[in-house]
This record gives structure tokens, sequence and C-alpha cells, in this order.
């Protein structure tokens, strides 16, 4: 099996890989995947896949399969090939929007040391005040390093002549490694009562005679009636150690497990919910608009209104309307700071429903937002130009507030897109 991908990069064409036997039961498009690039190994883009290839060169194998399910759909990868286009980038610049900062598979170079060798060349070199001196100081003394690691503590950027020649002569030996990225799923330890309420009730004055800690621990459990609560919790609000919750577990009275945590952003503004009697005009709006909703018609619409008219209102009753119809939601804002205010409107409507999407988000938080747009537990998307790239399905409206402003024009890195086209 073989499969075309595409890379983050200016080539404007799709590379040829490989597909390792074990791995061709995962191979689906618009998955991500490791590949050989030159010297490194990058992460690219499935584009397509099939069973022969014309291509009569020497061809490279993919390393890894980096996703459980394809990150994009048929529709969205028409989208984002129409934005290359469009902008005059390549197809992976196009896509590499499609992800959130910090997912990106790179390999990286480790140095691994000979500490003898090293020894007795550096009792050679004394003395020289030589680069490849500073560079074997550093090597003697450990079993392995990477190379930022190496020129930040010899202050050398001009070490790798001298790791090539000490690897000929044995002294080191360099390897190459795949960073998994710098962001990952969060996980936290969670405790639940293991065995019926019958027989805790049971073994509770024997557990309050020896260990008055480990009673509180139980009596905690049964007051939360199921609901989830980590050890972390657990404890504080005990005033409990973890000894103590150890030895409920081998008493198989408690059962530790270990679940997946959401990082969310929150901000420090938020506001009340109001009850909004609609004007005639906002009526109208709302009314026109959903008709084009309720027909899937594609049809722009200009709503002009002064600071406080009741802008936002209109958002939120015609996103309630989009909702009731199965379909989501998305809300553009020009500017991070304008995002506070509405997305505490938003929230107090619609609940957990709404997922924020900015640049003043962690990258776990950003990172766990994209994963719950993807899996379509959130309905409505918030956020500034990054937020259009947003994975959500089944879209029934775009509103773009400020739709004039020129904070939408994207101009730092390919491609250079106006999100508001």
């Amino acid at each position: 099996m073989f499969v075309e991908v595409v890379f983050p990069l200016p080539f404007r064409k799709a590379f040829t890989y490989k597909v390792p036997n074990d791995l061709q039961k995962d191979i689906q498009p618009f998955k991500r995947v490791a590949a050989p690039f030159g010297k490194r190994i990058l992460t690219g883009f499935i584009i397509g896949s099939s069973e022969k290839t014309n291509v009569k060169e020497k061809i490279k194998e993919i390393q890894d399969i980096l996703d459980e399910k394809p990150i994009f759909n048929k529709t969205s990868f028409k989208f984002y090939n129409w934005l290359s286009e469009y902008y005059l980038s390549s197809l992976g610049e196009a896509l590499k929007l499609s992800i959130p900062y910090g997912l990106d598979v790179e390999s990286k170079k480790k140095i691994i040391v000979d500490k003898e060798i090293c020894n007795e060349l550096l009792n050679k070199e004394r003395g020289k005040n030589s680069v490849k001196e500073k560079v074997l100081e550093c090597l003697a003394v450990r079993e392995e390093i990477s190379f930022p690691y190496l020129q930040k503590i010899t202050g050398k950027k001009n070490i790798y002549s001298t790791i090539n020649s000490l690897e000929k002569l044995s002294a080191v030996t360099v390897i190459t490694e795949l960073d998994e990225g710098k962001v990952r799923v969060k996980k936290a330890n969670y405790a639940k009562l293991k065995q019926p309420l019958g027989e805790i009730y049971t073994v509770l004055p024997e557990i309050e005679r020896r260990s008055p800690k480990q009673l509180k621990i139980l009596l905690a459990l049964i007051a939360v009636k199921n609901k989830d609560i980590t050890v972390s919790d657990l404890l504080k609000q005990t005033n409990s150690s973890q000894s103590s919750i150890n030895g409920l577990q081998k008493k198989e009275l408690v059962e530790i497990y270990e679940k997946e945590v959401e990082r969310k952003y929150f901000e420090e503004y938020s506001e009340k919910l109001l009850d909004f009697e609609l004007t005639p005009k906002q009526n109208e709006v709302i009314k026109i608009v959903s008709e084009s909703v309720s027909k899937k018609l594609f049809q722009p619409y200009l709503l002009h209104g002064v600071t406080g008219s009741g802008k936002t209102q209109v958002y939120i009753e015609l996103i309630k309307k989009t909702l009731s119809l199965k379909k989501t939601a998305l809300l553009l804002v020009p500017e991070i700071s304008l995002t506070p205010q509405i997305t505490s409107r938003l929230t107090n409507n619609f609940g957990n429903e709404v997922a924020v999407i900015h640049s003043r988000m962690s990258l776990g938080e950003r990172y766990d937002s994209w994963r719950k747009i993807l899996n379509g537990k959130a309905k409505i998307v918030i956020g500034a130009r990054s937020a259009l790239f947003a994975p959500i399905k089944n879209l029934g409206l775009i509103v773009i507030d400020e739709e004039h402003d020129s904070s939408y024009k994207q101009s730092d890195s390919s491609p250079k897109y106006q999100a508001r086209d």
C-alpha cells in the first residue's frame, strides 16, 4: 500500500510513501503521519492512498500514524484546497492551520556517549582551549545529551563537525528519535468506592477504630454519590495523606482509576444571564436569517448597528435557532479582548456546548478545546481568526462580528489569508 503525503512546507506537490504492513489497517485519508523527509522526520497529511504507484525511485516508508481518526473530512479538505490555491500557498501549509500548535511530531538527534573513549580523548585535548575540548568536557560526564543542550552548556553553535569526527572515533553515536510534540492529553487519578454501599457500611466501625483518616475518605466518597472526584481533591477535602488511600486500596474498599482531564480557559470577566425583550427590528432580522438557515442556503447578510444596539442578542437567538436544527455555529471576533464578554453571554445561554479558541490560551487549553470540537462535544465555537479552522462539523451559521476590522487579515506566515473571505 502507498500513500500520498503533503507537508507544511512550500512545496506544491505530494510525496509518495510506502505503508508498512503493521500500519496498513489504520491508514485513512486526512490522518497525520510521521514520515522521513530528507534527513528529518516530519509531520505530514495523508491526502490519498493506493495499492500501486508509478513512482520508480526508491520509496521511503512512513514511520507512524499520529491520529486515531481523520482530523478533517472531504468537505473540509475541499476548503483547504481552495484556500491554498486562492492564497497561493502549498496544500500542506494550508492543512497545518487545521491543527493546534504543539501537535507537530519531528525528529530530534541525540548523542549517546562512550565515556571511556571521551575521557581518553579529553586528556589528549587538555589545554588547547578548543571547541573539541569544551565538547569533550561535557560528554565525558554524561551517558547521553541532545544537540541543543550541548550547544547551550558549551556556548558553541558550531559543534556538528566536532561530533562527526568523534563519531568516526566511536566516542559517540548519534541516533534519531521522534519528538512526541509539545502537548498531549492530560490525565488525573480519580477515586471511587470499590464495594457496594452495604458492605462499606459494615466495615465503617472497624475503620473508625483503626484509622480515622481512612474513615473520612470513605465518608467523603459516600457523599459524592458516584460522582467523579480526583484523588488530589479527595485528600485535600479530608486532610488525608496518600498512604491512607493506599491502605484503602489494599483493603479493596477504594479503587483508583485514571481519567482524562479537560483544561478549560477561564476568563475573569463574567456576566449574569439577563432576560432581553427583542425589538421589532431584531425580530425581523432573526426571522429573515433563520429562514436561510432552515433552508440550508448560503446567504450573506450585513447587520449594522451601533455599539449597544443588541447585535450580540441577535447572534444568540440565531444560534438557538441553528442548534434547534441540529446544526453548529461559528462566531468570529476580531480581537481577543472582545472574547470574554461574548463568551460569558454565550456560556450563560448554552453552557458546556461552547468552545473557545484564541492565542491567550495555553497549548493544553487550546488542544483540549480543539479535541472537544473534533469529537462533536462543542456545538458553538467562538474565537479570533484562527477559530475559522476549528474542526467543527455540520456548520449551519457563521457570524463575523465587526467584519470590517483589519484584524481578520493574517499576514505573518503562509498562507496569508483574510478570514472574512
